[in-house]
């Protein structure tokens, strides 16, 4: 290679802002196993950063996608941690303590975390979720990261390093915990040596790949 000297180098100027470029960019911290861990909000500005939003049935869903510069930390392992956090609504059943009923509730891991947080805002929107999120920037909360997996039937598998032309997942989901009911499934996920495998073989050949997301949110 020539060296620095013998290079006719330009001295213009260029249109980067190298202070401005996210550290990291790329690099993926180590997947946990499954388990419950301390977790730490980015500091400000990084945390005003992280939002997104998704379209559904003309409804603006909202979502925290921690990564590059805006990572959670893992305070129990000392690593950065990605997450997608969404605002997606679901319905589950709840027990009413004065008429002993089962009543439909309104839930999202979005509204769950900021009640782990205690950073509930008096106005429930997105603008209102999302300035709740950044004021409680730094702050503490716990959570358990699981592990799940899907052989998607709409993409080509994935084999070697490549795709293989042709032939496509099989529809197989997998959970860290296998379970069965009338109208769904989700397999247990492989365990080698104690440990759950962030990377396996699915029995129609696809290479698969576990990935993190966080549940059962609760203050510190």
């Amino acid at each position: 290679m020539p060296n620095i000297n013998k290079l006719n180098l330009s001295d213009e100027p260029l249109p980067l802002n190298i202070q401005a470029m996210p550290s990291g960019l790329g690099s993926r911290p180590q997947t946990p196993q499954p388990g419950i861990y301390r977790f730490r909000l980015p500091e400000a500005p990084a945390i005003e950063n992280v939002f997104d939003t998704q379209e559904a049935d003309d409804t603006q869903i909202l979502l925290a996608v921690f990564n590059n510069d805006g990572m959670l930390y893992n305070i129990s392992l000392k690593q950065n941690y990605t997450a997608r956090i969404s605002n997606r609504f679901r319905e589950i059943k709840v027990t009413n303590p004065e008429t002993k009923e089962k009543e439909p509730l309104l839930i999202s891991d979005f509204g769950m975390l900021l009640k782990a947080l205690n950073a509930v805002p008096d106005r429930v929107s997105n603008r209102a979720l999302a300035t709740a999120l950044v004021q409680a920037a730094g702050t503490e909360f716990i959570a358990e990261h699981t592990l799940t997996a899907t052989c998607n039937k709409k993409n080509p598998i994935w084999k070697q390093g490549k795709t293989v032309a042709g032939k496509f997942g099989c529809g197989r989901q997998y959970a860290v915990e296998g379970w069965k009911s009338e109208k769904s499934e989700r397999l247990q996920l492989p365990v080698v040596e104690g440990r759950v495998a962030l990377r396996f073989t699915c029995p129609c050949d696809a290479e698969l790949r576990s990935w993190g997301q966080l549940q059962g949110f609760r203050s510190v």
